[in-house]
């Protein structure tokens, strides 16, 4: 019959074996997913193909490539990185790969008026 030692350090094995494994697999699983911020913009850069974006009072960098897409909430007709402006609020769905985050899909949020944000306090 096996020691109560050898049934106790058989699945601690199983376990320093496994965690590892298990660790490093949900790990690349959030690398690879995507991820969700909103922010307002502070600056376009067409030639790097770049939008500076403050997310929770930090400045974010996210780059664009061919496959994403920028659109109004609303509308599904493509915009321009070059429509982009400063102060303009945005949705973005990203990736993140070594550190840099590439925009999958930038939507432009409509923004409220001091004078709609009155009248919706005064009803």
């Amino acid at each position: 019959m096996p020691s109560r030692s050898w049934l106790l350090t058989l699945p601690i094995a199983a376990l320093l074996c496994v965690g590892p494994a298990l660790a490093a697999s949900k790990t690349a699983e959030w690398k690879s997913g995507t991820m969700e911020a909103k922010g307002v913009v502070q600056s376009v850069d067409t030639t790097a193909r770049t939008i500076a974006v403050e997310v929770a009072k930090k400045s974010e960098t996210f780059r664009l490539d061919d496959a994403s897409t920028i659109t109004r909430e609303g509308s599904k007709a493509p915009l321009m990185l070059s429509d982009l402006k400063p102060g303009e609020h945005l949705r973005l769905r990203y990736t993140k790969t070594n550190g840099e985050m590439t925009a999958r899909e930038v939507v432009v949020m409509p923004t409220r008026t001091a004078s709609h944000a009155r009248s919706k306090r005064g009803k």
